[in-house]
C-alpha cells in the first residue's frame, strides 16, 4: 500500500454552516455529520480540514433530513481534492493568460508550494487543468451573471451568434453561442450531429434565460438558420456576408488559384535558375556591373514574391493580384533600357533572359481578364452590402476600390449605419436593381461560356441566402459578419499554438473547446478574471460532480477513436473479448431461466 503523504507546518480548522436556525421552523441547527476530514494545500498554507454538516433536529420539521453546509469550505477545494482553488485558478491563468506550457507551469507552481515543503507532480498539473476547465464552465452560466445582465438591460436585448468548427472532418463538430453585441460566451457543446433539432438543444440555455432576442446571424449552414428561425421566428435573422460572398465566389476563387498555380510552376524554376547565375557572375564582375547584377538579381526575387503570394477568399484573389504584380515588373525593366542602359554583353543577357521569362505569362492573360471579370461580380455584392456608398467621401468610387474585406470593415459598417441611418430597405432596393442588371448580361451574350455558367452558380447562392441576406441594417450595431465570433474559435487555436508550438490544434480542440471558449470572455481584463473567482467559490458541489460526468461522456468518445488510431489490434481485440462476454452472459441467463421454468 502506499504510504500517505505527511506535511508539515499543517493548520487545523474547523467548518461549520454560515448560518445557526434552520431555514423551515427556525430551530437552532447542530452537527450531525462529518461531510469531509482531509488535509488540503493552498497557496497560503497546508490547512487540516474538518467539514461538518449540520441538520435541524426538530422532529416535525419538514427538513430535518436536509444537510446544511459550509460555503467557505466548499470554496476552498474542489470535491475529493488536495490542491485548494486557488491552485486550480492559478494554473489555468497559467496556461491560458501567460501560454505556459504545461513544464513551465509545472516549475513555477512547484516553486510557489515549495515555501510550504510541499510539491505536486506533473500530472497532477494536468488533472488540475482539467478541473479549472470544468469550474471555468459551471461559473459561466449567464443567468448567474448580473453584471452582464447589466449590460444587457443597456441594449435592450442580445444579437445570438452561433458558429461551428469541425477539427476532425467525420467526426464531432463544435459550436459556440455568444452575444454579439457584448461578446459574452453564451452556450459551447461538442455535437456528433448537425442537425437542426441538435442545434436548438445547444441553444437550450440561450431560450432559458428569457431575454429579449434583438435578432440572430450565423453561417449560411441551412440547419443554423433554421434552428434560430424555428426558435426566434419574429425576430430579424442575418447570414454572414463574408461566408455569402466566399461560397458564392469559390469557383472564380479556385480558378484563380489554379491559375497562379500555373503560373508559379512555369515561372519559378527558370527564375531561380536565373538567380543562380546572376549570383555566379557577380563574382566574376567589375564593380558597376556587378551593381547591375545585383538589381537583376533583386527584380529577380521580386518576381518571385509576386508568383508565390497567397489568396484569401472571397476578395483576396491571389493570381490576379500576381499577374498586375509582373506586369508592373516587366513595365519597370522596359524603363531600364530608356535609361542608361546595361553596362555589359553579360547583364544585357541577364535583362533579356529575365524579360523573355516575364513574357511567358502572357498565355494567361485571357484567362485573367476573364477572372477580373468575374471578381467585379463578388466587389460589386460587397460594396452594396457594407453601404459604403452611403458615405459621401466614397460616393464616388468605383467597387472595386472602396470595397475592402468583410473582416476588416465590420466597425466601419457599424458607424455608417448609426450615422448615415441606412435601412433595409434602402439596401436592398440598391442590391435588387445591382442583381437584375447583372443578370441581363447572360441574356445579353456578352460573356463566355464559363462565365455565364460561374454567374448562373454565383447568383444561385445569393438568391439561395436572399430572404436573410439584407436583415441588419435597421438595427443599431446589429453586425452583418460574424466574424467577431470566428474570432473567438482562432484565438483558441493561436492559443494552444503559442502554448506548445505544435501547428495540429485539432485534438486539443475536441478535448478542451467546450470549455475554453467561455475564457474568451474572463480572459479580457483583470475586473473579469476577478469576478470569474467569485463566482468559482459558488458553484455547488453537486453542480460540479455533474459537470465531471458530463465530461466523462463527451470524452468517451474522444478515446475510443484515440485508442483505434494508436492500438488498433488491442482496441479490436477488447471488442472482441467484450462480445464474447455478453454473449456468453446471455446464454447462461437463458440457461437459468429455462431450469427455473422446469
Amino acid at each position: 500500500m502506499k504510504k500517505a503523504k505527511t506535511y508539515n507546518n499543517v493548520t487545523k480548522q474547523f467548518y461549520r454552516p454560515e448560518i445557526y436556525k434552520c431555514l423551515d421552523c427556525c430551530k437552532t441547527i447542530k452537527r450531525a455529520v462529518t461531510i469531509a476530514e482531509r488535509t488540503v494545500v493552498t497557496l497560503n498554507g497546508i490547512i487540516k480540514m474538518t467539514h461538518g454538516g449540520y441538520r435541524c433536529k426538530n422532529p416535525e420539521c419538514e427538513a430535518k433530513d436536509r444537510t446544511y453546509r459550509s460555503a467557505a469550505a466548499d470554496a476552498l477545494v474542489l470535491p475529493k481534492r488536495t490542491f485548494g482553488l486557488d491552485v486550480v485558478l492559478l494554473i489555468g491563468y497559467l496556461r491560458l493568460k501567460k501560454h505556459q506550457t504545461l513544464d513551465e507551469t509545472h516549475e513555477e507552481v512547484s516553486e510557489r508550494l515549495k515555501e510550504m515543503g510541499t510539491s505536486i507532480s506533473r500530472r497532477e498539473i494536468m488533472y488540475l487543468f482539467d478541473d479549472f476547465c470544468k469550474v471555468m464552465r459551471a461559473a459561466s452560466d449567464a443567468a448567474q451573471d448580473e453584471e452582464w445582465k447589466k449590460q444587457v438591460e443597456k441594449n435592450k436585448g442580445i444579437i445570438v451568434s452561433i458558429d461551428g468548427i469541425q477539427p476532425d472532418k467525420g467526426n464531432e463538430t463544435i459550436y459556440i453561442v455568444r452575444d454579439a453585441l457584448t461578446g459574452r460566451m453564451l452556450a459551447s457543446e461538442n455535437a456528433t450531429e448537425s442537425s437542426a433539432e441538435r442545434l436548438k438543444e445547444i441553444l437550450e440555455p440561450v431560450v432559458r434565460l428569457n431575454l429579449p432576442i434583438l435578432g440572430t446571424i450565423s453561417d449560411s449552414q441551412k440547419a443554423e438558420v433554421l434552428a434560430l428561425s424555428q426558435l426566434w421566428p419574429d425576430v430579424p435573422h442575418q447570414v454572414c456576408h463574408f461566408h455569402v460572398l466566399r461560397d458564392a465566389g469559390q469557383p472564380i476563387f479556385d480558378e484563380d488559384k489554379q491559375v497562379k498555380t500555373e503560373i508559379r510552376k512555369n515561372l519559378q524554376t527558370k527564375i531561380r535558375n536565373l538567380r543562380k547565375q546572376i549570383k555566379s557572375q557577380m563574382k566574376r564582375a567589375g564593380e558597376a556591373e556587378a551593381g547591375q547584377l545585383a538589381i537583376l538579381d533583386d527584380y529577380s526575387a521580386a518576381v518571385q514574391t509576386a508568383v508565390n503570394r497567397d489568396g484569401t477568399a472571397p476578395l483576396d484573389y491571389a493570381g490576379i493580384a500576381s499577374y498586375d504584380e509582373l506586369d508592373k515588373i516587366a513595365a519597370s525593366l522596359e524603363k531600364l533600357d530608356k535609361k542608361w542602359g546595361p553596362l555589359s554583353l553579360e547583364c544585357k543577357r541577364r535583362l533579356d533572359r529575365l524579360k523573355k521569362i516575364l513574357l511567358i505569362r502572357e498565355a494567361w492573360r485571357g484567362q485573367i481578364e476573364s477572372l477580373k471579370r468575374m471578381r467585379q461580380w463578388v466587389l460589386s455584392a460587397e460594396h452594396i452590402l457594407d453601404v459604403s456608398w452611403a458615405d459621401p467621401k466614397v460616393e464616388g468610387d468605383s467597387p472595386a476600390q472602396s470595397s475592402c474585406h468583410p473582416k476588416e470593415s465590420h466597425s466601419s459598417v457599424k458607424e455608417q449605419k448609426k450615422n448615415k441611418c441606412v435601412t433595409n430597405k434602402e439596401v436592398e432596393i440598391r442590391f435588387d436593381s445591382w442583381r437584375t442588371e447583372i443578370g441581363k448580361q447572360l441574356e445579353e451574350g456578352v460573356l463566355s461560356q464559363k462565365e455565364c455558367e460561374r454567374l448562373k452558380d454565383f447568383l444561385r447562392v445569393l438568391d439561395n441566402a436572399g430572404p436573410y441576406l439584407i436583415q441588419c441594417y435597421d438595427l443599431p450595431d446589429f453586425p452583418r459578419t460574424n466574424n467577431d465570433t470566428e474570432g473567438t474559435i482562432r484565438k483558441m487555436k493561436t492559443g494552444y499554438r503559442r502554448i506548445t508550438g505544435r501547428k495540429n490544434w485539432n485534438p486539443y480542440l475536441l478535448r478542451y473547446g467546450r470549455y475554453i471558449a467561455f475564457y474568451d470572455w474572463w480572459g479580457r481584463d483583470q475586473k473579469r478574471w476577478q469576478q470569474l473567482t467569485k463566482l468559482a467559490e459558488k458553484i455547488d458541489p453537486a453542480y460540479f460532480r455533474q459537470m465531471q460526468i458530463e465530461a466523462k461522456l463527451v470524452q468517451s468518445g474522444q478515446l475510443k477513436r484515440f485508442r483505434f488510431r494508436h492500438q488498433t489490434e488491442k482496441y479490436l481485440e477488447s471488442l472482441e473479448d467484450r462480445w464474447d462476454a455478453v454473449t456468453a452472459n446471455a446464454a447462461i441467463n437463458t440457461i437459468a431461466q429455462t431450469t427455473s421454468l422446469h
